[in-house]
């Protein structure tokens, strides 16, 4: 379709002829604003003075602006028809009223805040009834408003051109939104598939394009929500804005690949956010205008990401970096429409909507471009790792086969060590299970007897060798016997090596029989610089086998088992500290008088803590029960009952530690 330029006639005189078919308004027009909005069209019509301007740029537009303006508007129709019509190419002004005279002069209203809109059928735009016939020449007066751009590309057209033109716009309309939806179905049905969060962004924001279009053709459907939205226009502009860029963002990975941008984005949103609230609670007019550099800023924002990112490798990018660069054009385009430097056209008055077409489309290219970029890379990787998994294969059996040798050659040296270990753990067993040996021949002997005194001791270390230790000394007078038992911390050879100097410790022992309390302290004397960490519990006690005296000391070690003939047995303790090289022993001394019959039980904590299957330990409290139950036995008898009891007790004859026991009775003629 074609516009022909408007004939000036007469100054401000438009005339209507049978030949043109439409008429494009711009320096036709005179205008007045009303700063205020306080002037009725009774002033306009009856106040001469009112001062109109004629309009002198080549687009009728008044920007973003709170004033109210009035257009003055003559005609003159030299033609044969009389169905011509007004109409105003802008569908989202806020008021407008149209003034004509018939018998008398009328108002008609359209506008987002006209209930009652005047239009032909399937028209979105304000369109108005000129009533003019022919060789007739009328005023017209029109009173618009908007918190948008007021821009007002005005064009008068016969009827018929109008219809022709809805219908043709409306089959646009249709292929424009079968198209949209049918990529927005695309899109979503990939990110059912794929999960993908950037496909589901890129569908929510195709639902915001289809508004922000549908709003800018003033095609949003007439319901009480869609009435809402216009009345805040900017926010449709907003929420397409703001999905906008959480799809992108997300789709170039601002955040890996453009921090700063990101940032910045991010900052906008936020900003363009708050205009929302000023927009409905404080001033449309600013709010529009931020929202205009908000748009521009976020645009130009997009197309510098997509070329960072796209820089780095992303050649999937150029059909979204060419969506936003035509975006741009377009909103440029407007810009210089606005300001009189590009004409006024049907190509330039649907730039953006036409921009915003091919943004989706491009976009959804671009995506598609993303998927078979990232296959190929796929498939691309997968041959490179193949080649260098036959690669790392082949090192692998190179170096297996180099392992092979190695380990056949350790292989080797570990058989022949191993052969030579064995030989030398055969001479240490042999030589731990002589040592063991010598250490028992340490122990008194189980045949030697006493006048008065019957004995019998169990002695079970926890390895061949152990630190557990007994002894049993006959003094100057066959009536003094001096008993000994002791405990050396650890196990092994080194506490049975202990045991050994013990045992050298007490040569001079017989000495001092009747002074138990001294031995600890001579012991510790003979270890001086030989115990190193280690230390050593005992009891010493002495016996005067004519009297039934008893004396005894203990230096750390558990108390003694006293079990009287008649009388129920007990324990027996004295004050005293561990044998140890940094203090001295300090021991007590305490004594009683034994009876016919009494027994004395001297023990180490190998018995006291062993422990059941079920990790229940003995405790010296069970162990005084027990002696109690057997105490009528012989000292042998003892000693067997009580070694049975704990093979069976603990379900083996190897203990967790070395375990030492002596039981003495006294048995006066």
């Amino acid at each position: 379709m074609s516009f022909i330029p408007i004939n000036f006639l007469k100054g401000e005189v438009i005339e209507l002829n049978n030949d043109e078919k439409d008429f494009f308004l711009t320096k036709e027009i005179s205008y007045f604003e009303d700063k205020g909005d306080n002037l009725l069209f009774t002033d306009i019509l009856n106040d001469n003075e009112i001062p109109f301007i004629k309009y002198d740029k080549n687009v009728l537009n008044f920007y973003i602006s709170k004033s109210v303006f009035w257009l003055k508007i003559e005609i003159k129709n030299n033609s044969n028809h009389s169905d011509y019509w007004l109409e105003i190419i802008n569908a989202y002004t806020d008021d407008i009223k149209f003034y004509y005279l018939t018998d008398s002069w009328n108002e008609t209203r359209d506008g987002d805040e006209s209930e009652n809109k005047n239009t032909l059928e399937n028209s979105n735009l304000p369109m108005f009834p000129l009533y003019i016939n022919k060789g007739d020449t009328k005023t017209y007066y029109i009173k618009v408003k908007s918190h948008e751009t007021l821009e007002l590309p005005i064009r008068i057209q016969r009827e018929n051109e109008i219809m022709n033109n809805l219908n043709l716009r409306k089959i646009l309309i249709g292929f424009y939104t079968g198209s949209i939806l049918s990529l927005f179905i695309y899109n979503f049905v990939i990110y059912i598939i794929l999960r993908d969060k950037v496909f589901g962004l890129y569908s929510i924001y195709i639902l915001t394009q289809i508004m922000t279009i549908s709003y800018l053709n003033g095609s949003l459907p007439p319901l009480s929500i869609f009435q809402v939205i216009s009345k805040y226009s900017n926010n449709i502009i907003l929420v397409s804005l703001i999905f906008g860029s959480f799809f992108t963002m997300e789709y170039l990975d601002t955040k890996t690949f453009t921090p700063i941008i990101h940032l910045f984005l991010k900052r906008i949103i936020y900003f363009t956010l708050s205009i929302s609230l000023v927009e409905i609670f404080i001033d449309r007019h600013f709010a529009s205008i931020c929202i205009y550099l908000s748009s521009i800023s976020i645009v130009i924002l997009f197309i510098l990401a997509g070329l960072l990112v796209y820089k780095k490798g992303n050649t999937f990018l150029k059909f979204f970096i060419l969506s936003w660069i035509l975006l741009i054009i377009a909103i440029f385009i407007q810009i210089f429409v606005s300001v009189g430097i590009i004409t006024l056209s049907i190509y330039s008055l649907y730039s953006i909507q036409s921009a915003n077409i091919l943004l989706i489309i491009l976009i959804s290219l671009s995506l598609v471009n993303k998927l078979d970029f990232y296959k190929k890379s796929g498939e691309k990787a997968i041959e490179i790792s193949e080649k260098k998994i036959e690669e790392a294969k082949k090192i692998i059996e190179i170096e297996n086969q180099k392992i092979e040798v190695k380990f056949l050659e350790k292989t080797n040296t570990i058989q022949t060590q191993k052969i030579i270990l064995e030989e030398k753990n055969k001479i240490l067993e042999k030589e731990i299970s002589m040592a063991g040996k010598l250490q028992i021949s340490l122990m008194p002997g189980k045949d030697k007897e006493f006048k008065n005194l019957s004995y019998s001791y169990l002695y079970k270390p926890m390895m061949s060798v152990g630190g557990d230790f007994i002894d049993i000394r006959e003094g100057k007078k066959n009536t003094h016997i001096g008993v000994f038992i002791c405990d050396i911390s650890g196990h092994g050879i080194v506490a049975s090596l202990i045991a050994s100097m013990v045992k050298i410790s007490l040569q001079n022992w017989a000495n001092h029989l009747h002074k138990p309390s001294m031995i600890p302290d001579l012991v510790l004397e003979n270890l001086m610089g030989k115990l190193d960490k280690n230390f050593l519990t005992a009891i010493v006690g002495f016996i005067n086998t004519r009297t039934g005296e008893f004396k005894y000391s203990n230096a750390g070690h558990p108390p003694l088992a006293y079990l009287p003939k008649n009388g129920k047995s007990i324990y027996l303790n004295t004050k005293g500290k561990m044998i140890v090289e940094i203090m001295k022993p300090n021991c007590e001394e305490k004594s009683l008088l034994l009876n016919d019959g009494d027994k004395i039980v001297l023990f180490t904590d190998g018995i006291t803590e062993a422990r059941n299957i079920n990790g229940e330990m003995f405790t010296e409290e069970k162990f005084l029960d027990y002696l109690e139950t057997i105490k009528n036995l012989s000292p042998s008898e003892i000693v067997e009952t009580i070694s049975s009891f704990l093979d069976n007790y603990t379900g083996s004859s190897r203990y967790e530690d070395d375990c030492a026991l002596l039981v003495f009775e006294y048995q006066p003629i």
